[in-house]
């Protein structure tokens, strides 16, 4: 009987050391307000001598950083834009990282995690996207947002974001190109000493079903670090690279082909009678005006950019070969008026 009830009392011991049981978000929010250990606006304690492997090697980490995981759902790609070189998306974003202030007892009756709603209750990764536009998150209806604290004082924060991202594309070989448009997000105040961002080991980025955003399609996703070091520090960041690919369907059909089927036509009238030279040069240099206008729409359609792209270099050899054609309608036109010297003499009689 005494050795029941020593283990009793130690059981319940370990149990007020370890912390009080939340059954529900009422119950975590008054530890939250009443808690004098807690304070929302300082970090929790960080991991001592973390494993962080980036890019399949382990970074030296000597101090005791908060490690953030990060993974990401693509809801859609909007709209991208290649004048303005940004794009548009909508995506939740995950980030989990532990809380060991927030760790609690758990019964086999309690569910295995406490949900809260505002996030604004405790502390939080000072994430932002460092290439960012515009952005807002979703509140309609309700806010979206989501928090899970496990037992352990794991903490998982969802949310749900829509974005404007710039996007430096490059149109040399418009518009057979690929584009590569990445989303960065950093911590915005605290350096690699006390926060580290690092892709979830297994599904980083996931993305909806039939996610082609026109005119482009996505072709692959790709994650990877970026590190940057300013005055202030190193401070940690993540990238998701999206490769995308022009679908040269449409330019195929409103481009390629209209200019392809002047410059058939210009060089057609060679076929016709060579009495009708007249015609022939009406047809050519109406055709040559044509191809001029259809180039210069082609071309007007194209995204601004201060060097030559591939579809300048077709438009500009369509051009120059019907402006040969004519040419050559010109001086064939020419030596009926202005016969040589040489067939001259040949056609003189004896």
């Amino acid at each position: 009987m005494a050795r029941v009830l020593l283990a009793a009392t130690l059981l319940m011991l370990l149990s007020l050391a370890w912390g009080e049981p939340f059954k529900s978000e009422d119950e975590l929010v008054k530890y939250l307000h009443t808690d004098p250990d807690y304070n929302k606006k300082l970090m929790p304690p960080g991991t001592k001598s973390p494993n962080v492997t980036i890019n399949g090697q382990r970074l030296n980490v000597t101090d005791e950083p908060v490690i953030v995981d990060v993974n990401l759902f693509v809801r859609y790609i909007g709209e991208i834009n290649d004048e303005n070189k940004d794009y548009q998306l909508s995506l939740t974003l995950r980030q989990s990282w532990v809380d060991e202030r927030l760790s609690y007892t758990k019964t086999v009756e309690e569910q295995d995690y406490v949900l809260l709603t505002d996030p604004s209750k405790i502390w939080v990764p000072d994430l932002f996207f460092s290439n960012e536009k515009e952005g807002h998150d979703h509140q309609l209806m309700t806010a979206n947002n989501l928090i899970r604290i496990e037992p352990s004082g794991k903490v998982l924060y969802s949310t749900r974001v829509s974005l404007k991202l710039s996007c430096p594309m490059d149109f040399v070989t418009y518009p057979m190109d690929k584009q590569i448009c990445s989303i960065r997000m950093a911590s915005y105040a605290h350096t690699t000493k006390n926060l580290i961002f690092k892709w979830k080991d297994e599904k980083a980025v996931e993305v909806a079903n039939s996610l082609d955003p026109s005119p482009y399609h996505l072709q692959g996703i790709g994650t990877d670090y970026c590190f940057s070091k300013t005055n202030t520090g190193e401070y940690s960041c993540v990238k998701a690279a999206f490769l995308l690919k022009r679908v040269i369907n449409n330019y195929l059909m409103h481009a390629y082909l209209p200019l392809s089927l002047l410059v058939l036509v210009s060089w057609i009238i060679f076929w016709l009678d060579e009495r009708s030279t007249g015609v022939r040069v009406i047809v050519a240099v109406i055709t040559f005006i044509a191809t001029v206008f259809e180039g210069s729409r082609v071309a007007g359609e194209a995204p601004h950019a201060s060097y030559t792209k591939a579809i300048d270099v077709w438009v500009n050899w369509s051009i120059f070969f019907v402006f040969f054609a004519i040419v050559e309608q010109v001086r064939d036109r020419a030596s009926i008026f202005f016969p040589s010297e040489k067939e001259t003499i040949t056609k003189s009689p004896l």
